[in-house]
């Protein structure tokens, strides 16, 4: 089933617009330590996504998350149109800790492959890979990532994690013409190492337009409000996804991020629409900074997509 609008173009040729998002977020329902699944958690969250399901959003990807977590947001959910799944793929220190939640009408979603890397006396996450079909007419290479935090980890080895990732990429994308999203929680912000300079993501989105071994990652913007002081103007806080209380200089980080390959740049029917990619900041539901809850410490991520289908 589509979802869009038709379109009569020249000729008398049909064409529908398709939207589709993706949204990663992670949760700390389950975290490597501490409480798990705690009960008003579990409500919270399951209420923010009944409420994203309403923008298109059809593919949830959760990061600290079990199969408990799975098993009661399902439970709490009224929509038989989802299905929720466990994917965390336990392998000693290296736990995944993910789930999927997705929209059965409109997407096919394929078993995961898990990219282990050891490094020094540890075992580390590199990515999650599964393929989405939507609608029998798109196919995306999804790579989810939650790549260590920096308290059990540095940025060498986060930088070490990456140069696997990217052979990864490049073994899917070898044409350059595949359709990739990797996105997740990286540990990292966009101007780090280990992602401009090993995985090749880029703010220029016309170098990734001409380069298809650049990824685009629009969460470039993020990096500040975009908001100008003058005088007696209020500080805007939010300028990340990630608040961390403690921090001396920056509270706020952009960990979660989704980057895009150049086939989704204009050389398919299919599109990166960055007016709906970000981060979700609907402060009256998502409880976070100054003023929030010992709960929730990131914030949702969306990665949208438009297509231009061709009916005949």
């Amino acid at each position: 089933m589509l979802r869009g609008d038709a379109n009569i173009q020249q000729g008398l040729q049909l064409s529908v617009e398709v939207k589709t998002s993706i949204c990663w977020w992670n949760t700390r329902l389950a975290p490597y330590r501490g409480e798990k699944n705690n009960p008003e958690h579990l409500k919270y969250v399951a209420q923010i996504v009944k409420l994203l399901t309403a923008d298109e959003i059809d593919l949830f990807c959760l990061g600290e998350v079990d199969s408990e977590t799975m098993d009661a947001l399902s439970k709490l959910s009224n929509d038989n149109r989802f299905v929720y799944e466990e994917r965390t793929n336990k392998n000693g220190d290296a736990q995944f800790g993910m789930g999927i939640i997705y929209n059965r009408e409109r997407l096919r979603i394929g078993g995961s492959t898990y990219g282990l890397k050891p490094i020094g006396q540890h075992t580390r996450k590199v990515c999650q890979y599964f393929q989405v079909g939507f609608s029998d007419i798109l196919n995306l290479h999804i790579f989810l990532v939650h790549w260590p935090s920096r308290l059990r980890a540095d940025s060498v080895e986060r930088e070490k994690i990456a140069v696997f990732l990217r052979s990864e990429i490049d073994k899917v994308n070898e044409s350059g013409s595949e359709k990739v999203i990797v996105l997740g929680d990286f540990n990292d912000e966009p101007y780090n190492a280990s992602l401009s300079d090993t995985l090749f993501a880029t703010r220029d989105l016309a170098m990734a337009q001409q380069n298809s071994r650049l990824l685009y990652n629009p969460f470039w913007r993020s990096l500040t409000t975009g908001e100008k002081y003058v005088k007696n103007s209020p500080a805007t806080d939010l300028t990340g996804s990630y608040f961390y209380r403690q921090d001396k200089v920056h509270r706020w980080r952009v960990f979660d991020q989704a980057m895009f390959s150049s086939s989704l740049l204009g050389k398919s029917n299919w599109h990166l629409d960055e007016t709906r990619t970000g981060i979700v900041s609907r402060s009256q539901l998502l409880n976070i900074g100054p003023n929030g809850n010992d709960y929730i410490d990131h914030l949702p991520v969306v990665a949208a997509l438009e297509g231009d289908i061709d009916l005949g």
